[in-house]
């Protein structure tokens, strides 16, 4: 059999005799343990920070677009406007034009009746 005592002993002796590198790789193996912990939140952190700036980019795009098509838009509807006001400005000419030159035609009738009237019926109107 193997004494209790001795057995004592030499665990005893082996725990005072453990290398201090043994236990500087175990100070070691925590600071890992933590560096790995501290690196891996601070990755995550990075992860969902970069996650927000790129939703803020995506939705400041659809933001610019959405602008973009309203602006467009705004600009199709100017210019149809403004045909809509030519097409009507050069309606209302046109319509003055053909009364004035209906009123000039009736004025030029009603001089060449008074011209024809007072130079007698027989003489030709110039």
């Amino acid at each position: 059999m193997v004494d209790e005592n001795e057995i004592q002993e030499i665990i005893e002796s082996i725990r005072e005799n453990i290398p201090e590198q043994m236990r500087e790789s175990e100070m070691v193996l925590r600071d890992r343990d933590t560096m790995l912990s501290e690196s891996k939140a601070e990755s995550e952190r990075l992860i969902a920070q970069a996650q927000a700036q790129a939703l803020d980019m995506v939705q400041e795009q659809a933001l610019y677009r959405t602008a973009e098509r309203e602006a467009r838009r705004l600009l199709d509807d100017a210019h149809q406007e403004a045909r809509d006001v030519r097409a009507r400005a050069d309606e209302y000419a046109l319509n003055s034009l053909v009364g004035l030159e209906t009123q000039l035609t009736n004025t030029l009738h009603t001089v060449r009746n008074g011209i024809e009237a007072l130079r007698g019926e027989g003489e030709p109107v110039e």
